[in-house]
């Protein structure tokens, strides 16, 4: 899959050192990671989807631009999106679940 990654553009790996994104690796990644969010939004504020996060996962794949474009006329996402996300938690910082509306 490094291989792929770096026939593509997306990485450069150098063996035993690791792999680092390139520039068009950073551009991919971060609209991934925006379309998971809008996946993710929707599966929870619209669906109302008690494991939206397993569900977004799923979906962020198999999902093209067009369709999270749709989707996101729906939702009310923020335009800081994807920065809110925490990567280390796992979780987007605004994102209000059903527990985190509790705290």
């Amino acid at each position: 899959m490094i291989g792929k990654l770096e026939t593509d553009g997306l990485v450069e790996h150098e063996k035993y050192k690791g792999v680092t994104l390139t520039e068009d690796g950073i551009v991919r990644a971060s609209e991934a990671l925006q379309n998971y969010c809008i996946i993710e939004r929707f599966l929870l504020e619209v669906l109302e989807v008690e494991e939206f996060r397993t569900e977004a996962r799923q979906l962020e794949s198999v999902i093209d631009e067009t369709v999270a474009e749709r989707l996101d006329t729906i939702i009310d996402r923020q335009p800081q999106c994807p920065d809110c996300f925490d990567a280390e938690d796992d979780v987007c910082a605004l994102l209000e679940t059903p527990a985190t509306a509790d705290d």
